[in-house]
């Protein structure tokens, strides 16, 4: 019993061999068609030949191309009349009228009819020239209509053998090339299945196409997997760079907020000394740079640890949130609110002098003394307060600044606490500092 893969390989097979045994001999038909026209056609131009070179002596020699002897028509016309099949020869005029004729009598050119059943036809050739003083633009041959007998040997090849030989030719043709595409199919199936881990085994025949077709679901099955694989990788890698972004997101929230946190007081919410020493020395340069002024504002609270000891760690705590409110409320957006720790703080007014400095400076203690006022404690908070302008004390390094501040600072401590003292040079001031009010004596009456 034939498998239907069977049938179809056996099928494939001879429509190959048919196909190439039809191509191979419509071929060969054409060309023997042509051989077998041209074969037919070779007495007419073999006769149109031998006419052509008859006639060419006299043409040459009325053109006036000959260098020998001129040769005269009725020497011509006896060598012509010696050909078997020439019965006339003539010169033909304007108008066809006849010039000179051999042998002598008339000349009819109504003879001349196409037709193998006519017993003569007229050659006729161009020529010009002039013969007798009269001008000839032809040369006619009346001829008999029959081949020549040098052409009448020249005959038609018979058709049959030479179709038997063209399909032969073409069926060893078609089985020596399927024998020529078997080997290597033969080797192409058998490292495809080395390849892909298939069992090698040899076919024959219509065998190779089930070996091919086998072949061919085996590939188409890699690549469905492949497929499916390159589906879930794609999946996982999205799955993946998703992942990846929330967690990078994430990452860099906390590290935003540990940066924040790093540099940030929790408590009042401004910044810490950190900022201090990273900021502060590029800040004092910049300015030093552009020959602009620079204030430093030293604070410190005062009544601090009675208000701790009295109202408890929870109203100190909500004190220096307060401050830190005022402070940030004080201080513009280039500037720098610091605290240093416990009660004191640190004020940085950037692009201005003490004289621009000092009505928010004075503002800033007295809402804070307007606040400390609102608590029930017998001494309430104040504020103390050293200043020291950058141009006003000529300094050059950023220390010496902060330093000019902390010296005002404490100079107010001492001269009663709730005052604001500036700093000067001592060549201004016997001190060092200069007192904004008198010892002991509230900023804001």
């Amino acid at each position: 019993m034939i498998s239907p893969r069977r049938k179809s390989a056996l099928g494939w097979r001879l429509g190959i061999v048919l196909s190439v045994g039809l191509v191979g001999t419509l071929l060969g038909a054409v060309c023997y068609g042509q051989i077998f026209r041209a074969a037919r056609s070779w007495p007419a131009w073999h006769d149109q030949q031998v006419y052509w070179n008859l006639t060419e002596p006299l043409r040459r020699m009325m053109a006036g191309e000959s260098s020998q002897t001129p040769v005269q028509f009725e020497q011509w016309s006896a060598v012509a009349l010696q050909h078997p099949n020439v019965v006339r020869v003539a010169l033909l005029g304007r108008n066809e009228q006849v010039v000179a004729s051999a042998p002598p009598g008339p000349f009819s050119l109504r003879q001349d009819r196409r037709g193998s059943e006519q017993p003569f036809r007229i050659f006729r050739r161009p020529a010009r020239g002039s013969v007798d003083h009269q001008d000839v633009l032809e040369i006619a041959l009346l001829v008999q209509n029959k081949p020549l007998p040098e052409a009448s040997a020249y005959r038609s090849p018979s058709y049959w053998p030479i179709a038997v030989m063209i399909v032969a030719a073409t069926a060893g043709a078609a089985v020596w090339q399927w024998r020529l595409w078997e080997g290597p199919l033969q080797h192409f199936l058998r490292r495809a299945q080395l390849h892909l881990g298939m069992q090698p085994v040899t076919l024959r025949g219509e065998e190779i196409a089930e070996g091919f077709e086998a072949l061919l679901d085996h590939v188409n099955a890699l690549r469905r997997d492949a497929v499916h694989y390159y589906d879930l990788t794609q999946q996982l890698q999205k799955q993946i760079d998703s992942r990846i972004a929330v967690e990078t997101r994430q990452i860099t929230s906390r590290l935003r907020r540990m940066e924040k946190q790093a540099v940030t007081d929790p408590l009042t919410g401004l910044h810490n000394r950190q900022v201090l020493e990273q900021q502060w020395p590029e800040l004092f340069r910049v300015h030093a740079e552009n020959a602009a002024d620079l204030c430093v504002v030293m604070i410190d609270l005062d009544n601090f640890k009675p208000l701790n000891d009295t109202l408890g760690h929870a109203a100190g705590d909500e004190l220096l949130k307060v401050t830190g409110e005022l402070l940030r409320s004080c201080a513009g957006e280039e500037d720098l609110a610091i605290r240093l720790g416990g009660d004191e703080f640190l004020l940085v007014l950037t692009n201005v002098g003490t004289a621009a400095a000092l009505p928010r400076i004075k503002r800033l203690i007295q809402l804070f003394a307007q606040h400390g006022q609102t608590l029930a404690i017998r001494q309430p908070p104040t504020m103390s307060v050293g200043l020291a302008g950058r141009l006003d004390m000529h300094a050059s390094d950023p220390t010496e600044l902060i330093a000019a501040a902390d010296a005002a600072l404490y100079l107010a401590k001492r001269q009663g606490k709730n005052t604001l003292q500036i700093a000067q040079l001592r060549s201004s001031y016997p001190g060092g500092v200069s007192p904004e009010f008198a010892p002991a004596t509230p900023a804001v009456p």
